[in-house]
């Protein structure tokens, strides 16, 4: 009889961990960092959560929302994990910013016309800066005396700003920019100033069965940075294996 119950509850066991393989990851479309096409999902961030997944054994599902959606989706439970938002006390009150940190890239600024590169922070004084909603270097960029941003939902609708004429200056992390004018052939240009970048969390819902394996997540990251899998990732989307 205590075998029986025994293999009983092996075989629940066994079930319930299948059905905790499946784990949801929300995001917009940012290429290079996630990529939504007909392929699937891919992009650095997608594609350093998939290799997590074979390292520990889960297998991660993309779900392409918009930005404010994907944090709805945290909030309630109908997500496990988001790489990438910035912190804020309201969003650590339903998702966990894990120890698990992607490397920090700096901020770059693009211009069309060479009248608005800049060479430091102070150049940034009278001009019109076209930026994303909830990024953390607005604040900062707000700062400069005189300096004018413009908030838009995304960054293709911020770097067309730009391309019009109806901003001097876009800000978007470095390897996504130089990946945008690469790709697309964007007839735009980078300044010399930068923003100095920040590591970005992988988070979790407070609510996903992988909360009680953060140190693993921040072990299994670890070693893909440091085994070099990590920079074999950003080959595929650069020209070179090189981050500032």
């Amino acid at each position: 009889m205590t075998t029986c119950i025994a293999l009983v509850l092996c075989l629940f066991t066994a079930e319930a961990s299948a059905v905790d393989q499946t784990v949801i990851v929300v995001g917009d479309q940012s290429p290079p960092f996630r990529i939504f096409a007909q392929g699937g999902a891919s992009g650095i961030y997608f594609d350093t959560i998939k290799e997590m997944g074979k390292r520990m054994g889960f297998t991660p599902t993309f779900v392409n929302v918009p930005f404010k959606r994907a944090l709805d989706m945290m909030r309630k439970g109908n997500a496990d994990m988001m790489p990438g938002p910035n912190y804020s006390d309201e969003r650590a009150c339903y998702m966990i910013y894990t120890a698990a940190e992607l490397p920090a890239e700096p901020k770059a600024f693009y211009y069309k016309d060479q009248k608005n590169r800049i060479v430091q922070f102070d150049d940034l004084r009278g001009k019109s800066v076209a930026t994303t909603l909830g990024r953390d270097y607005n604040r900062v960029i707000e700062a400069a005396p005189g300096v004018t941003i413009e908030i838009v939902r995304t960054y293709d609708i911020a770097v067309q700003k730009v391309l019009f004429g109806r901003n001097d200056l876009v800000i978007l992390p470095e390897f996504q920019g130089d990946y945008l004018l690469r790709t697309r052939q964007l007839q735009l240009s980078k300044s010399p100033f930068k923003l100095e970048g920040k590591p970005s969390h992988i988070c979790l819902s407070r609510t996903s069965a992988l909360v009680a394996r953060q140190k693993e997540l921040q072990e299994t990251l670890q070693a893909i940075v440091a085994d070099g899998t990590f920079q074999k990732i950003l080959r595929r989307y650069s020209r070179d294996a090189a981050v500032e």
